[in-house]
């Protein structure tokens, strides 16, 4: 989903960035090639990343902030249910870590859970 949530940020902002020439099938395909082909070392030993980007992969950080911005914006900002809930009274987040208020342990999970099936259905909705 990074690579979706990604293309569609650079596409909403396309006339303000520098792209090089490049379209965003361009960028989708490049973003493709990196992600399915990601390697690291561990202990001396290859290693091929099979989901998402390994760290210190330069795509990391800006594919992370996105998706978090992503599920801000159609999540947390813009469901009742997070305005009606302690996350109204504190919701933060710094770079690619977010976190709230909750009264006790289950409200926060109820919260987490809440805001991941949110997220699920966009994924299967393919977005609002």
């Amino acid at each position: 989903r990074s690579i979706e949530y990604v293309l569609e940020l650079a596409t909403e902002h396309w006339h303000e960035i520098n792209t090089f020439g490049l379209q965003p099938v361009d960028l989708h395909r490049i973003m493709e090639v990196v992600l399915a082909n990601s390697f690291f070392t561990f202990n001396g030993r290859l290693f091929q990343q099979t989901y998402g980007a390994f760290m210190g992969c330069a795509v990391s950080p800006p594919c992370a902030i996105i998706t978090v911005y992503k599920l801000e914006k159609e999540s947390v900002y813009t469901d009742q249910f997070c305005f009606t809930s302690p996350l109204r009274q504190l919701y933060i987040r710094y770079v690619d870590d977010s976190g709230g208020l909750a009264h006790n342990e289950e409200e926060a999970i109820t919260n987490c859970r809440y805001i991941y099936l949110n997220e699920m259905s966009m994924a299967g909705s393919g977005g609002r």
